[in-house]
């Protein structure tokens, strides 16, 4: 049922007059008239009892109007409390993404969200398994992917490249020997990440691929940042992970002319006709942050 034709109910038995009625309403008297008359057919009973001199209210329509009043002054309210209607962003913003991308690169930025957005709160989750965003009621996703992702149920963005590095320990090294082409890889024992079956490496003579060997698989980026830097074996890294390893000379890079190729970074958001103001804000702050810091590529 359409709710003008409650709303006009209502407005015409609290002013006992259609005229007084529609200038509330801020609509024409006939309007009003034919709201009340179709709400009268759609529920088949005689609403209003209307003589050239008075307005009365019939049994049935006095019923409707108790029940339906608080019913509808309560749907106002809600309305009225949407954040989605309010001229800054606020409510509660839920994000998801991988846990190496949360702690390196998301975690340090959302104090500066939070306080450019004082509306706005933050609930994140952090997991290497991809979530349902529209059963999980998540709002937006960052994600890592090699090509673009395809998803009818959501919108994506791609805001930039993520890079990644070779690198080992200079105790690793130093006990394994030095490595001086992509052939001394395949027989060094490697750190390797779940999923990453088969090394890619596009340097100045070519393109190099094979499958990567090591006793230790691990799911978690900054997990196998820690084995890397113990020296348990190579490993092919995030470069946003490794900044301070890499200045403190804990790790170094290997075969730096030989390069993986670069992840794209997503962002995902139900599919809708309308975003709500608080997403498209994170969008935008997230996107223009990570170009100015120079975390991606």
């Amino acid at each position: 049922m359409d709710s003008r034709l409650l709303d006009a109910f209502i407005a015409v038995v609290q002013s006992h007059s259609y005229s007084l009625a529609a200038k509330q309403l801020g609509l024409p008297k006939s309007t009003v008239s034919r709201h009340v008359a179709e709400l009268e057919r759609t529920l088949g009973v005689t609403l209003l009892h209307r003589t050239t001199r008075r307005l009365n209210v019939t049994g049935a329509g006095q019923s409707l109007y108790e029940r339906v009043l608080p019913l509808m002054n309560e749907l106002r309210q809600v309305l009225s409390e949407m954040p989605e209607r309010e001229g800054s962003p606020s409510g509660t913003l839920k994000i998801t993404t991988s846990v190496d991308f949360g702690i390196s690169v998301l975690a340090p930025l959302i104090s500066e969200f939070l306080n450019e957005n004082p509306n706005v709160s933050v609930d994140v989750r952090l997991t290497n398994e991809y979530v349902d965003l529209v059963k999980e009621g998540i709002d937006i996703a960052v994600r890592m992917a090699t090509r673009r992702l395809r998803d009818s149920t959501l919108h994506a963005r791609k805001i930039g490249q993520l890079c990644l590095y070779l690198v080992a320990s200079p105790t690793f090294l130093a006990q394994t020997g030095p490595i001086r082409s992509p052939k001394d890889l395949e027989s060094r024992q490697w750190v390797q990440f779940r999923g990453l079956d088969t090394v890619r490496l596009d340097g100045p003579t070519g393109t190099v691929k094979f499958a990567p060997k090591g006793r230790l698989i691990l799911d978690d980026m900054l997990a196998a940042r820690e084995a890397v830097r113990a020296g348990a074996g190579l490993g092919l890294l995030p470069a946003m992970t490794l900044r301070g390893e890499l200045e403190r000379e804990e790790l170094v890079r290997v075969l730096p002319k030989w390069q993986p190729p670069s992840s794209d970074v997503w962002l995902l958001w139900p599919a809708s006709n309308y975003v709500p103001r608080k997403v498209s804000v994170f969008t935008e702050f997230l996107s223009m942050r990570l170009k100015v810091t120079g975390l991606l590529g």
